[in-house]
């Protein structure tokens, strides 16, 4: 190993950083505080590939850290600024860049105070766990493999301090149901925090998961679960690392012991709580822990029975991995390309790239309104608008937020936006906006009222938080116009029934799901099909199906294929949900708003796009 560091005082990166100061160094890898051209603090890490070990390098050259880092992005985990390779003595390096968290560590704070509350822990834990909900969901999934609290940061200048996960240099793409890492590897981790099966060189979603109720442990009680005293005097390489790996699992065959530490006053429903979320997360079953991140968060929100979950006792699908439904975006969307591009325009890229756009004093966007006849969906394009994003996907309906109790839904709705908040990116939809916000000039109850201003609050400038929130209604005539002021539901969008480009997808879509022929004009059933919404033509398709099933058992066809002639006879009796009066209706609200709000410019393909108006806040 060297014995000097690559970068003095002074010196000059790539003409973009000015170093500082040497934060850190070990083997092959240096970390230092740097300065932009701005003079914005960052974090720069310097890798000496020479000395870097090659399970460390991915097939491209690139230290697996700079290629995993460069592909997230959520609140939760240290921000990616940039990588690229730089001449070091003769020597090929690569550095990384990322956004510096002014503040301290997780082991600082344990080791600061003795007693850390139990809001602080759970604001803590919910963090993390909120990052890793983001990582485990991507395609494929990413493993943190080395979640300690040396590897949580604390950003002070928040209150409560802002939680990122930092320390990816162990992560990796889970494939196949799980990751390898080598004996090299495990030298440099905290064995306390492994799950049993990571000391075989075995980790996954649910290793993670483990580490994490083991920093839960040890925040509460100031060691790490299972803690052998005498550990000290053992040190790394590997081949030496087999005794502490044995007194380690040795000492987990023991019942987890939960120390009365003199000082810790938590209440005791709290303690309660927290030992049954962590002793659910520490089991040495993998198939016994929590299944998922999301999971592990609402136990410790206290909204999942751990004696009654299904994880604890179920061990017949043990090894199995559930794929991840593959997320196809706006490819499900047939036509609207207009819309979709504006979308991507408009929304995702300020949302994902927000620095940018806040140089030029633009805001980040709040929301948006669908509002047209039902059927049309509203619904489904909120879904595949997140996943197009890459955002997490929050829905939520008049019945989640509804309470029994005077000012309870006041606080549903706080929760379900403080839960956005801290899953960010997040798309938060809301299903029946004008049940949710209804105009309080037509409204005589108070409380009712003082749910419509808490939305409202929670809803200004919610875009600053990694939230894009999307309102769905039947009926925009009733919603309290509020909403739609600047800073909150800013953009409206029309959505019609399908034109003929996506009845012609829809057609497509449904029909290709199910045994048909290969004869079905697709083209004439588009055009006969004028003003039926999404909703309509999966009824025909579905009653054809029945027909043609029908058919086939009484023995008037060889089979049960849905042919042209299925199709024609449930369109003739099958009308379209949304009555001609109806869309006129619609269309006279439209042109209400268009004055009132908007500058309509309308293609003629799926939805009809809205640009707003400069007017004045109501």
């Amino acid at each position: 190993m060297r014995n000097y560091q690559v970068f003095d005082k002074g010196d000059i990166v790539k003409g973009k950083y000015t170093v500082r100061f040497l934060i850190k160094k070990k083997e092959g890898v240096e970390c230092y505080r740097v300065n932009d051209k701005k003079g914005k603090v960052l974090f720069l890490k310097l890798y000496y590939l020479p000395e870097i070990s090659p399970s460390d390098i991915d097939e491209d050259g690139n230290p697996m850290e700079i290629n995993i880092l460069r592909n997230v992005n959520h609140k939760n985990i240290v921000r990616y600024i940039e990588s690229d390779e730089i001449s070091c003595d003769n020597s090929s390096c690569k550095y990384l860049v990322l956004d510096f968290v002014p503040g301290e560590d997780l082991s600082e704070k344990r080791n600061r105070e003795k007693l850390i509350t139990p809001g602080e822990v759970s604001h803590i834990v919910s963090s993390i766990l909120a990052g890793l909900d983001y990582l485990h969901s991507l395609t494929p999934p990413i493993v943190h493999n080395n979640l300690t609290l040396d590897n949580i940061l604390l950003d002070l200048t928040n209150n409560p301090p802002h939680v990122v996960i930092g320390g990816f240099s162990r992560a990796r793409l889970m494939k196949n149901g799980g990751v390898c890492l080598s004996s090299e590897n495990l030298d440099t981790l905290e064995l306390f925090y492994l799950a049993p099966e990571c000391f075989e060189g075995k980790f996954s979603t649910r290793s993670d998961l483990y580490s994490v109720g083991a920093l839960m442990y040890h925040l509460l009680f100031g060691i790490p679960p299972w803690f052998v005293k005498d550990v000290q005097s053992i040190k790394p390489p590997f081949g030496k690392l087999l005794n502490l790996r044995d007194k380690i699992l040795s000492e987990r065959e023991k019942p987890l012991k939960y120390p009365n530490v003199k000082g810790l006053c938590y209440p005791p429903d709290v303690i309660k709580l927290y030992t049954g979320v962590i002793t659910k997360a520490l089991s040495q079953d993998p198939e016994e822990r929590f299944s998922n991140a999301k999971e592990f968060l609402d136990a410790l929100k206290g909204k999942l029975s751990i004696r009654k979950s299904r994880s604890v006792t179920s061990r017949s699908r043990k090894g199995e991995t559930s794929p991840l439904k593959k997320k196809v975006g706006f490819n499900a969307i047939s036509g609207m390309d207009t819309l979709k591009e504006k979308l991507k325009e408009e929304v995702i890229d300020p949302i994902r790239n927000p620095e940018e756009y806040l140089k030029h004093n633009l805001t980040i966007p709040n929301g948006v309104l669908f509002y047209g006849p039902p059927g049309c969906g509203k619904t489904f394009f909120a879904e595949k608008f997140a996943e197009e994003a890459g955002f997490n996907y929050i829905k939520v309906k008049c019945s989640d937020i509804a309470s029994i109790y005077i000012h309870g839904t006041q606080e549903k709705i706080r929760e379900v936006f403080e839960e956005a908040k801290k899953q960010a990116p997040t798309i938060l939809f809301f299903d029946e906006l004008d049940a949710m916000v209804p105009d309080r000039d037509l409204i005589d109850n108070a409380s009712q009222r003082g749910e419509v201003n808490e939305f409202l609050a929670q809803l200004d400038n919610i875009g600053s938080s990694g939230v894009f929130v999307i309102g769905a209604t039947n009926r925009p005539e009733v919603i309290d116009r509020a909403i739609l002021r600047s800073g909150r539901l800013e953009k409206w969008y029309y959505i019609p029934p399908p034109d003929y480009n996506a009845r012609i997808g829809l057609f497509k879509l449904y029909i290709s799901e199910r045994p048909h022929s290969s004869d079905i004009n697709i083209e004439k059933l588009s055009e006969i099909t004028e003003n039926y919404v999404a909703s309509d033509i999966k009824l025909i398709v579905d009653e054809s199906s029945k027909l043609a099933i029908k058919k086939f058992r009484n023995g008037e066809r060889e089979d049960s294929m849905i042919i042209m002639e299925d199709l024609i006879e449930v369109i003739k009796k099958q009308k379209p949900t949304v009555p001609p009066s109806e869309l006129k209706r619609y269309e006279e609200i439209r042109k209400k708003f268009e004055e009132d709000s908007y500058n309509v410019q309308r293609p003629r393909i799926g939805f009809k796009v809205e640009e707003k108006k400069e007017k004045k806040n109501e």
